[in-house]
């Protein structure tokens, strides 16, 4: 068993992000979000 360093689920540990508490809805939510990152890219 390989340790996650607190990370609880797979989504988050691809992501590094916790929208919930439960695993389920946090796989929902970084799913739902199309890779969309916290930035605005440069239009030009």
């Amino acid at each position: 068993v390989r340790k996650q360093h607190g990370q609880a689920c797979p989504a988050e540990r691809l992501n590094g992000k916790r929208y919930a508490d439960n695993w389920l809805e946090n796989l929902l939510a970084s799913g739902s979000m199309n890779g969309l990152r916290g930035y605005q890219q440069n239009p030009l």
